[in-house]
């Protein structure tokens, strides 16, 4: 980092957190829009802006059994628990590990 007038140039170390924060956390809703991205009609466009308007992971965390849904009247409650589940990852760092539990068909953990 260069000097100018004695003070470090460059984005101050906040700054540079902060947006890397708000970068990840875009990241993390362009995962979250993914696994939608092949439904078409109104819920699954309502959901999508949902996404959008997440504030944090926590928001995106909850709309999980709004994207079960929107997926399991898709397609099937195997895919939807599939795509939901293979989400976990991406939210590891943002939740308590003990929240990334998978779902499984016919039970839930969504809750």
């Amino acid at each position: 980092m260069k000097k100018i007038f004695g003070r470090p140039s460059g984005p101050a170390p906040l700054e540079s957190g902060l947006a890397n924060r708000i970068a990840r956390l875009a990241a993390l809703r362009a995962q979250v829009k993914s696994i939608v991205g092949d439904i078409e009609g109104r819920p699954a466009e309502q959901l999508r802006h949902r996404i959008s308007v997440c504030l944090d992971a926590t928001d995106l965390w909850l709309l999980r059994p709004d994207l079960h849904m929107v997926i399991a009247r898709a397609h099937s409650e195997v895919v939807a628990c599939e795509r939901i589940n293979s989400l976990i990852p991406h939210f590891e760092g943002w939740l308590p590990e003990r929240q990334l539990q998978p779902i499984q068909p016919g039970g839930s953990t969504l809750a």
